[in-house]
């Protein structure tokens, strides 16, 4: 799969860990806020696959590929890096 533009694929984060700054990372009920990127188009400059992000409740849209579910963003939606993937 090709990803263009500035759009994020990712999956919710669901692992019930906790990184390094503190913050929880739990099953969440609702359309979650913490993000795993799996997969960056080729314009998107400031995070990287692996990463996990904070972005608004509702931002996003969700779509099921090859029976994947995932959280498609673009990079001006995101709000804050809170771990990268050498956590």
């Amino acid at each position: 799969m090709d990803i263009f533009y500035d759009y994020i694929f990712c999956k919710p984060v669901s692992d019930g860990s906790i990184t390094s700054n503190g913050v929880y990372r739990g099953i969440q009920k609702e359309k979650p806020t913490l993000l795993k990127i799996e997969k960056i188009g080729e314009e998107v400059s400031k995070v990287m696959a692996g990463d996990i992000v904070l972005v608004e409740k509702y931002s996003g849209i969700e779509i099921e590929i090859d029976n994947e579910e995932y959280v498609v963003i673009r990079e001006k939606d995101l709000i804050a890096k809170i771990g990268d993937k050498n956590e």
